[in-house]
């Protein structure tokens, strides 16, 4: 059976449901005609609704007396019919984005077919060449074994020669090394003997040097003594002589006294 309806399918359809005292909706106009668009359903819905109120009729309704009762019942299937127009619309989207979502869960499952049916026959490549590969590790083992011990019986003798060389070789030089430690032997004896003497040297030096440290230290405190000194004299005669008799005075009493001091300095 086509999955295409018609306006008049869904008018129809709808007057079937108000006969049974059923409200048409999108869902249930559907599940009546098991078949069909929802947003085919949902425009033809929609317009079948908005004609009703147009001509001042509940749904299904003949016109009846009571003219205000009508007009109360038209503002409130007005405002219904907003909040269903709304509705729809939310719910249109939200299917609009559920079929492009589903279309491409299609493409992306499509792709993933695709690549398992790849993935399959790469899988049984790879089993054959398991198999291939296993068959040739089982020769290499055998091989393997035959060239392993042909390999042990030949670093055996080797090993057994190598063994008779330096037995050979250890005790030809075994005398040389004798000789040659012995006259190392010597010679470290005479470096010993002269790190002692020259230990011997530097204690000598060290000694002299700390009694010249003691006398440099002698010298240093008796001029400081004689600085202080001088220093001394110089503020008495200052204080003592006047500027005018201090050239005749430096001259006859002190002159002798620092020519002293500057021939210690």
């Amino acid at each position: 059976m086509s999955n295409n309806i018609t306006e008049t399918d869904i008018l129809k359809a709808i007057d079937e449901l108000m006969a049974k005292g059923i409200e048409p909706t999108q869902n249930k106009v559907r599940d009546f005609l098991g078949r069909g668009s929802r947003g085919t359903i949902h425009k033809y819905l929609s317009e079948w609704k908005k004609d009703c109120l147009q001509k001042g009729l509940k749904e299904g309704s003949e016109v009846p007396g009571n003219v205000p009762q009508i007009i109360e019942e038209k503002r409130i299937l007005e405002l219904n019919y907003k909040n269903k127009v709304a509705q729809l619309e939310t719910y249109s989207k939200e299917l609009i984005d559920s079929e492009k979502s589903l279309i491409e869960q299609k493409s992306e499952n499509m792709g993933l077919k695709i690549e398992l049916e790849k993935t399959k026959k790469e899988l049984q490549e790879v089993i054959s060449q398991k198999d291939k590969f296993e068959s040739l590790f089982n020769e290499l083992r055998a091989e393997r074994g035959s060239i392993f011990d042909k390999i042990s019986f030949e670093k055996d003798k080797i090993i057994n020669d190598l063994r008779a060389e330096l037995k050979t070789v250890h005790e030809i030089t075994w005398k040389e090394i004798t000789d040659i430690a012995r006259n190392e032997e010597t010679r470290l004896i005479d470096e010993k003997c002269k790190v002692i003497y020259l230990n011997d040297e530097v204690k000598i030096l060290k000694r002299k040097n700390q009694d010249l440290t003691i006398s440099n230290q002698d010298f240093q405190q008796k001029f400081i003594k004689l600085t202080r000194e001088l220093n001394y004299y110089k503020k008495m005669v200052e204080t003592l002589i006047s500027k005018d008799s201090q050239e005749q005075f430096h001259e006859e009493h002190f002159t002798g006294g620092f020519d002293l001091v500057r021939e210690f300095l």
